[in-house]
């Protein structure tokens, strides 16, 4: 880009509250000659929340990250919205956030909202995170969140948190998914490739979309890549991109499952779906039509134990997660039994034993049907995910 297109960009298209937040940092500029840098900034980030006027400010370890995002989302309704959604995420992102965004890169400094972090670094820089939360919110605020956590989890991941780096400082870019709405960044599984955080260099990391198999290549090359999981943002959903239904699982996978909490292998599901879709998992498959009551002592009424199945194809779908059992073959008996119109219908003795039948029939058909055996979750308990 020119200079000229520089000021074009800069007068035409730079929005004016990120215009007036800048002309206003600059007197706060003046104060790091009496201050370090730790304390101008969070000084900065108390008087943009006074400014905003979005009620109390925020205490614990929580704080920072609060504000930091507030003032990265720049207009008041993704700034309300990000604050909402930062209490709806898991307590395992909200950890993540609060203690990576408080972290200073500066030896010795300390934010005072934030007296309980383990000393370490380095600390990170998620280039572009402002561009990123503001194209997702307000309305997908939450997800922004999460998927934010996980760039920061998957980066201490190739930076291991060491005392001795407490003063240094890395930059994570996250251009290529900067612009890209949740369903766009989530439809690459399944498309058969993975975003993969890359270490450039000691200073670097750079979000990258490719193949499974390109791992292999990295990894001969010596660069050192982690997967980012991005398909655990919408996880307690139990949905893939996409798919507005729960995810179902085989008989062994509810079994794995019911032991180990933290069952993710997203991209090996399949789901129930159906109607137009631009997803190529294949969908000729058998699955049960909805998971097993978490309790328990409740699996006796479960799915699973009645062994309800059905056989989805891409040319149907299903516009509940009810239970679907196969369509009953003609049985003319029954039909008249239950038909109330006619008035030569059967005792209810007789439709009763004639119901039995067909139940009896539908077991009948099931016996030589046998469910597909998914892999499972390649890992029980805690995320224990490293560098490849």
């Amino acid at each position: 880009p020119t200079p000229l297109r520089g000021a074009e960009k800069l007068v035409l298209k730079f929005p004016h509250e990120v215009l007036a937040s800048f002309i206003r940092s600059f007197s706060v500029l003046n104060e790091l000659a009496e201050r370090t840098e730790t304390q101008v900034f969070e000084e900065y980030l108390v008087s943009q929340w006074a400014e905003i006027k979005l009620g109390p400010l925020p205490i614990g370890n929580d704080a920072i990250a609060i504000m930091r995002l507030v003032v990265q989302a720049q207009s008041i309704e993704k700034q309300v919205a990000l604050i909402d959604a930062f209490a709806e995420i898991t307590p395992e992102d909200k950890r993540v956030l609060s203690f990576e965004m408080a972290r200073t890169g500066c030896v010795d400094q300390f934010y005072s909202r934030a007296q309980m972090l383990k000393v370490g670094g380095p600390a990170m820089l998620i280039y572009y995170s402002p561009a990123f939360l503001r194209n997702l919110a307000p309305a997908r605020a939450r997800y922004a969140l999460r998927l934010l956590a996980e760039v920061y989890r998957r980066a201490r991941v190739l930076w291991p948190l060491r005392a001795s780096d407490a003063g240094k400082s890395v930059t994570v870019r996250i251009d290529q998914i900067k612009g890209l709405q949740l369903d766009a960044i989530q439809a690459a599984y399944t498309d058969g490739h993975y975003w993969l955080l890359s270490k450039r260099n000691e200073l670097e990391a750079v979000v990258e979309r490719h193949p499974l198999e390109y791992m292999d290549e990295l990894k001969d090359k010596g660069v050192k890549v982690t997967v980012l999981k991005f398909w655990r943002a919408n996880k307690e959903l139990d949905v893939l991109p996409g798919v507005d239904r729960p995810i179902v699982f085989t008989s062994q996978e509810v079994s794995a499952r019911s032991t180990c909490s933290s069952f993710t292998s997203a991209p090996s599901m399949r789901t129930a779906r159906g109607g137009a879709s631009n997803s190529k998992m294949e969908l000729r498959t058998r699955f049960f039509l909805s998971t097993p009551d978490s309790n328990p002592g409740s699996q006796r009424d479960s799915p699973v134990q009645r062994g309800k199945y059905f056989d989805e194809r891409p040319r149907r779908s299903l516009s509940s997660t009810s239970e679907v059992s196969p369509p009953p073959r003609r049985h003319d008996s029954y039909s008249h039994a239950h038909s109330h119109s006619n008035p030569h219908s059967q005792p209810q003795s007789q439709s009763r034993n004639d119901s039995r039948r067909l139940t009896d029939s539908r077991r009948d058909d099931t016996k030589d049907l046998e469910l597909p055996k998914l892999p499972l979750g390649s890992s029980c308990g805690p995320d224990k995910s490293t560098a490849v």
